[in-house]
């Protein structure tokens, strides 16, 4: 033992300053004006008149498994996103089957639906070994009237099985596979209502359904063979009930108390029942679903039926918090819950007003809102964002009320803030950072009606006048090439663009568009090739440009609708060009995002346009996917901090900021894929900057010791936290590569596994747990903790015994030397 505690104040003396690193934020927020969680909401099938059943399931991988019931064809299909894109399936074309359905993944990552055929009377499953394989259909009972409410599960081993109801003898009926060998039986009388299956990880099966006769929620339970059984709560319920195992063995039910129409929860732990009211305000039936995630915490979506509304309901903090997720018509009446390998919710459920089947998530949807200036009341409706490499902001902004320039970082923490130029300056400001850390601003000087520069060098800041001729430069992008300062920008007399280049200190200005019919707004960006990419409006047509370092190549991008005011372009990791723009057609506005090369251009609708759409600016950056993030003025809500995220291939839309956000938003994104939005809040009269919290990155070089019925661990904290302080650390272990599951948490950067058995392998992976969620594993590491003489343990008895030898090995030679001497 004493060889473990050495290890440990080893271990430890190592790690302490990696400790006190993570323990502290790198870049803490100035002024916290709190953080906002943006449910992003998206449409999965709009064709397929949805209704009646819904299932969900998300995989090890974050990836989203949805079965559900077409009313059109009247077949069951099945959506996923496990290939980058939404995709849909018909998963069996027999007309009449799928309207009760229920979704799964074995252990060897295969999909698995139970449902019904309403046709043959059938309870029938359906398999796919992988993407893009084709799906295997068979049935499993056709003994009567039977397959209603059905609910599908595999076990820690990949044995499958099936709950349901035999609406002929009306029983509670068990299909189950083991080894190849199926078996069917009666597990007890039941009414008609949802059965849910699970597993505990010994394999006890459990079910819960409602009992015949006494309309009482009830649980059945088969260890070694037999069935045992009990009520979870001695009150009538709904036919709306559900029920999921979590890692730690724990039961919870989600049900619908029949006597007061209340959402109940019940959990159930070694034996013994607790209960909790987690919306007591609220009327709920037809549908409810539950799912715990990894830490033990709930999720519940339910249906709230005296506004028709979708919920969702947590314990996520400790205590219990609900709240409405769509309101938008008639919303939810059957939804499905999934979370992912931490705590993000996924759910999916049917729009009955219009026939869609909808997924809403608070995946990607976190964000910290701070404000930069709360001093500086009024100032911030012009302004201008770029990111370091560090994950630094840098802001240029502009104060109407002294007609000031400032900038402003969050290095360090904190917010600096230095004024830059003064006198009626500062419209429309454009910043770029060069790789010397030199910042370049470039801004309208509306008493001179000049485009001006603006640079700091040591403690100090500098400008100068880019072009002296009148009524030029109220719009500008600005970029950098090798620390050649370039600037595209309004000719606003003659209504054409220009373009300058700042070399050795002196300005070549050159007229790079001359068609009189140029309209405000346009961006610039810069990529590592050393080209500029460029969007304009001309003509109420987007335009894209290139210069490589010798000619800018121009093209129309859109010509299909009236557009103009703001654009915003980028250059995503997988050097795709991306522009977000606005479209102003007969009294509709929109957002549409273009992307491709030139004479390749594809388009979608951000958000469609509509009388009452999204507002005139729009801000584009990418994530660590290279997936495009697009900020934008909802003025439909009024005027709402707007966001919408290309979720494997469709936009799902949210909200960052309710208040009355005006003025201009500013986009870009970090080294590790971290959105950061710069925005002008009206009704506080201040300029905010939103950034989105992901997981942090993973744990590094996990490694073990090994001993006598123990395996020590320990790793190195992430590189990045994700914008929110890793507060725990979840470890899997298993017997196998593929086994390995959630075992517990810890705080810190090492454990000591204790109370294995020797001359067994275990293998373990490690992930660090921010707000957010769990990061991607660590390294997986195997040891085989060994018992006296094996591993890395130390006998001490050994030691002291060899020890003792020595002592008396010298005593006796000594003793022989002094009588020789």
């Amino acid at each position: 033992m004493q060889a473990k505690h050495s290890a440990v104040v080893l271990t430890l003396a190592i790690l302490l300053p990696t400790l006190l690193l993570i323990a502290v934020p790198a870049n803490a927020a100035g002024v916290e004006e709190g953080r906002s969680v943006s449910w992003l909401k998206e449409t999965l099938d709009s064709t397929s008149e949805v209704r009646q059943s819904v299932s969900v399931i998300v995989d090890t991988n974050g990836y989203v498994h949805v079965s559900y019931y077409s009313g059109k064809t009247s077949t069951l299909m099945y959506e996923t996103n496990d290939q980058q894109l939404w995709t849909s399936y018909e998963v069996d074309g027999q007309t009449g089957t799928g309207s009760y359905n229920s979704i799964d993944i074995g252990m060897n990552g295969n999909v698995v639906i139970a449902y019904y055929d309403s046709n043959n009377l059938d309870l029938k499953l359906a398999t796919r070994a992988d993407t893009g394989s084709a799906w295997q259909t068979s049935t499993l009972d056709s003994d009567g009237d039977v397959g209603k409410y059905c609910s599908v599960a595999t076990d820690g081993n990949g044995n499958g099985a099936v709950s349901y109801y035999d609406s002929t003898n009306e029983k509670l009926k068990f299909f189950s596979l083991i080894g190849g060998n199926a078996n069917i039986e009666v597990v007890d009388d039941m009414n008609p209502g949802s059965t849910s299956l699970s597993y505990f990880s010994n394999g006890t099966t459990v079910i819960t359904y409602m009992e015949k006769g006494s309309y009482k929620l009830k649980y059945a339970m088969k260890s070694n063979g037999d069935w045992t059984y009990g009520m979870v709560n001695n009150v009538p319920v709904g036919v709306a009930s559900s029920s999921h195992t979590d890692w730690q063995d724990n039961l919870h039910v989600a049900y619908f108390n029949a006597s007061n129409a209340m959402l109940c929860y019940a959990k159930w732990t070694n034996g013994a029942w607790t209960y909790a009211y987690p919306d007591p305000d609220t009327v709920i039936s037809e549908c409810v679903s539950i799912r715990p995630d990894v830490l033990g915490n709930v999720h519940i979506s339910y249906y709230a039926a005296a506004h028709n509304d979708l919920k969702y309901a947590t314990n996520l903090n400790g205590l219990w918090t609900n709240e409405v997720l769509d309101a938008n018509g008639n919303q939810g009446i059957k939804n499905a819950i999934g979370v992912d390998n931490y705590t993000k919710v996924h759910v999916v459920y049917v729009d009955s007003t219009n026939n869609l089947l909808n997924h809403i998530t608070n995946s990607q949807a976190t964000w910290d809102i701070e404000a930069l200036a709360p001093s500086m009341v009024g100032a911030g409706e012009n302004n201008s964002l770029a990111v370091d490499s560090s994950g630094v902001s840098h802001v240029a902004f502009s104060d109407p009320t002294n007609g000031s320039l400032y900038y402003g970082n969050d290095d360090n923490g904190t917010w600096n803030i230095a004024l830059v130029d003064v006198g009626g300056v500062g419209q429309n400001p454009s910043i770029t950072i060069l790789d010397n850390g030199t910042i370049y601003i470039s801004y309208y000087d509306f008493t001179k009606k000049q485009l001006k520069l603006a640079w700091n060098f040591g403690s100090g800041w500098y400008n100068d006048t880019v072009d002296s001729s009148n009524n030029v430069g109220k719009y500008s992008a600005i970029a950098s090439i090798d620390e050649d300062i370039y600037v595209v920008y309004s000719d606003d007399g003659a209504d054409n663009l220009k373009w300058a280049v700042r070399k050795s200190g002196s300005w070549i200005i050159n007229l790079l568009v001359d068609t009189n019919k140029v309209d405000p707004g346009l961006d610039m960006t810069m990529t590592a090739d050393g080209n500029l990419h460029l969007a304009y409006f001309n003509d109420k047509q987007l335009n894209y440009g290139k210069y490589d370092g010798t000619n800018w190549n121009l093209a129309v991008v859109d010509n299909a609708f009236p557009c103009g005011v703001s654009a915003s372009i980028g250059v995503n990791a997988n050097s795709q060009i991306f522009i977000s723009y606005y479209v102003q057609d007969a009294g509709e506005n929109g957002i549409r995002l273009a992307w491709g090369t030139t004479g390749n251009w594809k388009y979608q609708w951000v958000m469609p346009k509509d009388t009452a759409g999204p507002g005139y600016s729009n801000a584009l950056a990418f994530d660590s996917t290279g997936a495009p993030h697009v900020a934008f003025i909802n003025e439909a809500r009024p005027s709402t901090l707007g966001v919408s995220n290309f979720y494997y291939g469709l936009w799902s839309n949210g909200t960052l900021d309710y208040d009355a956000i005006t003025g201009k938003v500013s986009a870009d994104s970090d080294s590790s894929g971290r959105v950061h939005v710069v925005y002008y809040d009206s009704t506080n009269q201040s300029l905010k900057l939103a950034t989105m919290v992901i997981v942090p990155s993973a744990p590094l070089s996990l490694s073990v010791l090994t001993g006598d019925s123990f395996v020590q661990l320990s790793w190195s904290a992430p590189t990045t936290t994700g914008g929110a302080p890793v507060t725990t650390y979840l470890i899997s272990r298993g017997n196998s590569e593929s086994t390995v599951r959630p075992y517990l948490t810890v705080t810190g950067t090492m454990y000591n596994d204790t109370g294995l058995v020797n001359d067994i392998p275990y293998y373990y992976t490690v992930k660090a747990i921010n707000t957010e969620g769990a990061s991607p594993s660590s390294n997986q590491v195997s040891a085989t903790p060994q018992g006296e003489g094996g591993g890395d343990s130390i006998d001490y008895t050994m030691i002291i015994i060899a020890a003792i030898v020595g002592v008396v090995v010298v005593a006796v030679v000594v003793l022989l030397l002094r009588r020789r001497g």
